[in-house]
């Protein structure tokens, strides 16, 4: 326990020394840029100073704001095909004519009325619905294919 103490407050200085090193060498930085500008706009020595805050505070919150607002747009594009998924799902579920799967394949539409009854009789009805999309999904792909090769 002791140990595990002593390691943690050596690295909470640890972190502690590295920001503040950091800072100085930022600082330091700025003051070099900021008097060499100084240097270059002799009239207005001010103005030196005013860029190099400018360009140092600005540019991080320029970058920032064109971060999020990529975010913001990957979002919107992953919402938007999301959408469209769901709405070619639920238009191949509407497309599906059970009356018309029943006459082309008798066998195995009562072969699938069968084994969702015995599963729905005899599993928890939470569990119901994992198991008939394991059973029925390949079913029903195989039958939108034949369809779709039969068009």
């Amino acid at each position: 326990m002791r140990s595990l103490l002593s390691k943690m407050s050596f690295g909470i200085l640890a972190v502690i020394l590295t920001a503040g090193v950091l800072l100085i060498s930022a600082s330091f930085l700025m003051y070099g840029v900021a008097t060499g500008l100084e240097a270059l706009f002799v009239s207005q020595p001010w103005l030196g100073w005013v860029i190099t805050g400018g360009v140092f505070f600005l540019g991080p919150a320029l970058f920032l704001k064109g971060y999020f607002f990529k975010v913001k747009k990957i979002q919107s594009d992953f919402s938007k095909m999301r959408a469209t998924l769901i709405r070619k799902i639920i238009d191949a579920i509407d497309s599906i004519n059970i009356r018309e799967w029943t006459r082309k394949h008798p066998y195995q539409s009562t072969g699938t009325a069968a084994a969702v009854g015995f599963i729905a009789a005899s599993k928890d009805p939470s569990d119901v619905v994992d198991t008939l999309k394991e059973v029925l999904l390949p079913i029903l792909l195989e039958h939108l294919q034949s369809d779709q090769k039969a068009a």
